[in-house]
């Protein structure tokens, strides 16, 4: 409208319009074997990555689960005993390598095993040995199984006395039961014994399975700093650990208690982490 000779604005409305738009959602088939797939992998997410590791061997433990008649092996480990048999041609070996309490039999004979005259002379029970033969039912009692060897390699014979001569009469171990004590004054081959493998065996169980359990709730494990009185080229200069703060310590000065009489003998350090 217009009134006294000027011109009034004459305000403009704009209209916004939305346009809604309905969202399609596309559901691909996923047939039966791939959602079993989907399963496992929640489950196990390992099962992802390929192992690229194999062993040259087959383990005592994998061997006697599986029993593989007529298979073809390579078992390695130490000797729990050897005994002959037969006039000395044939030699039975009782086989550990620590990953079972049980042992496996190995029957080696002159006629059909190559190296056997080094076997004969590899010391006895103690002695480190490589066979590569056929697995076949067992006729003895105990076993279900046992190896028929065509090869044997001396990895380490068992020798003692003071010309190191070949022969398990110096050896601290034997078939028999061990005390802890004997075990503990022959630390060094505890882990060969029934008891220290078996310790050996259910830590590595523990603490597998404390991992596998944080690890499938998301937490990350961390290596936290060492308290220590080590000063290792310096790096314990950096932080010092105390339990006094400043203040404290100029007070209990100004009071005549030294700080030194309240903290250990050794100053404690707190090492730098690599990165």
């Amino acid at each position: 409208a217009a009134g006294g000779g000027g011109a009034a604005a004459v305000p403009t409305t704009t209209t916004n319009k939305t346009t809604a738009t309905k969202e399609t959602t596309t559901t691909v088939p996923v047939s039966k074997e791939e959602g079993m797939i989907a399963d496992e992998l929640d489950k196990d997410p390992s099962l992802l990555y390929a192992s690229v590791y194999s062993r040259s061997r087959t383990r005592v433990k994998e061997l006697l689960l599986r029993a593989p008649l007529g298979s073809t092996v390579t078992v390695k480990g130490w000797a729990r005993s050897v005994r002959e048999a037969v006039k000395g041609t044939t030699n039975f070996v009782e086989l550990n390598d620590g990953s079972t309490v049980n042992s496996l039999q190995v029957v080696a004979s002159k006629d059909t095993t190559a190296n056997f005259e080094a076997l004969k002379s590899c010391g006895g029970t103690g002695s480190a040995l490589s066979f590569v033969g056929t697995v076949v039912e067992s006729m003895g009692k105990g076993q279900k199984i046992e190896v028929q060897a065509t090869d044997v390699t001396v990895l380490g014979a068992t020798r003692g006395g003071p010309n190191r001569e070949a022969g398990s009469a110096k050896y601290p171990l034997a078939k028999k039961f061990h005390t802890p004590e004997h075990l503990r004054a022959n630390a060094h081959l505890r882990p060969r014994s029934r008891l220290g493998s078996a310790v050996v065996r259910i830590r590595h169980a523990l603490a597998f399975a404390t991992h596998e359990f944080f690890q499938k709730k998301g937490f990350l494990y961390v290596h936290t700093p060492l308290i220590t009185g080590a000063d290792c080229e310096g790096a314990g200069e950096q932080f010092t650990v105390t339990t006094l703060l400043p203040e404290e310590d100029e007070e209990q000065e100004q009071d005549g208690v030294s700080s030194s009489s309240s903290s250990s003998k050794s100053p404690l350090k707190l090492p730098l982490l690599p990165n």
